[in-house]
């Protein structure tokens, strides 16, 4: 009889649930989507491998869920038999879709070693995400061309981190979107600007219009992404993200106040 060795697996799973492979069973994660809007964090055997949020792919696509499955690269996902693993959420509960395949092994056989080595690798260096934001109160002024920090983030001394994958913006007021052409997210790496130095050669940063917060219908089914130029930070380097008001005219924060976004796929190496 034959049996199949390799199988491919399409799977939904839930957050706060345990699960576990079977005795000579493989499982191999190779994309992830989920509709959590924070973390979901992956675990095998209780330590994490891979942080992934419904912004960088959700957990099936239509025309308000653009984004493909996360694709996790070199930065896939091993669990080998009879070992624990599940997807943890800090509050409330998620679906989970995973992209992968199943091993089948012969009894006494090992798992192949470029599997074996990602296993022990796995949980210093794998694919995570910054998910950050910065709020204005109703009456503040938010002058034009005015530069408001979302975040900075810095390696630490045993790390390397790339921002190599989507880059996402979004700007409100009162719960309801703004024009996002008249907002910009800008990038400084050590305070050195990653943009033009003068006005005079166009708008600052990078119009939210073309960095949508997700693609989807009516925004902008293009996604933007920094995979042909990315941003490595080595230990002690730190990014730092701010939006910027390219309107040509002062905002003034109305009642429900201003709340910017960015969220960018990034990944760690622990040394």
């Amino acid at each position: 009889m034959l049996v199949a060795r390799k199988i491919l697996i399409r799977k939904l799973y839930s957050t706060g649930t345990d699960y576990e492979t079977g005795a000579g069973e493989v499982l191999v994660i190779q994309k992830i989507g989920t509709d959590a809007t924070s973390k979901v964090t992956v675990n095998v055997e209780g330590a994490p491998v891979c942080e992934t949020i419904s912004y960088l792919g959700d957990y099936y696509k239509d025309t308000d869920r653009f984004l493909d499955y996360r694709d996790l690269g070199n930065k896939f996902v091993v669990v080998p038999p009879q070992r624990s693993f599940n997807f943890a959420i800090a509050s409330g509960s998620a679906r989970v879709a995973v992209v992968g395949y199943a091993l089948r092994l012969s009894p006494g056989e090992a798992m192949p070693s470029e599997l074996a080595s990602r296993y022990n690798n796995q949980t210093k260096d794998y694919a995570t995400f910054v998910n950050e934001s910065v709020s204005k109160a109703e009456g503040e002024t938010i002058a034009a061309n005015e530069e408001v920090t979302i975040f900075t983030k810095q390696a630490d001394a045993n790390e390397t981190l790339t921002f190599d994958g989507l880059v996402e913006g979004y700007a409100e007021a009162g719960g309801a979107a703004l024009a996002d052409y008249n907002w910009a997210l800008k990038f400084y790496v050590n305070d050195y600007p990653l943009d033009f130095s003068l006005t005079d050669a166009g708008p600052k940063g990078i119009v939210l219009t073309m960095c949508p917060r997700p693609p989807q219908t009516g925004v902008n089914l293009q996604a933007f992404t920094l995979k042909d130029n990315p941003i490595v930070l080595n230990p002690g380097d730190t990014l730092k993200c701010v939006i910027v008001n390219i309107s040509g005219s002062d905002y003034t924060v109305p009642t429900g106040g201003f709340t910017a976004y960015a969220t960018l796929e990034m990944k760690r190496v622990i040394k």
